[in-house]
């Protein structure tokens, strides 16, 4: 798994596989899963609000959960 951060868009970014995106699937506010053609999590984005000092979605959602 790679994670790394984007300040430019304020988004962590998980990496799980390096396969062609297919579809994106919003979880929760802030909160993109990306999926292959065969329905596999490909990766995941966080996007995050600096003034909140958190990702809100991340903490908001009750069925998603990922530990960094």
């Amino acid at each position: 798994m790679k994670v790394s951060y984007d300040p430019e868009v304020d988004a962590v970014y998980l990496e799980l596989l390096k396969s062609e995106q297919e579809g994106v699937i919003e979880v929760a506010e802030g909160i993109h899963i990306d999926v292959t053609s065969d329905g596999k999590m490909r990766d995941c984005t966080l996007f995050c609000e600096a003034k909140w000092g958190r990702c809100p979605g991340f903490f908001q959602t009750q069925n998603f959960l990922m530990v960094v």
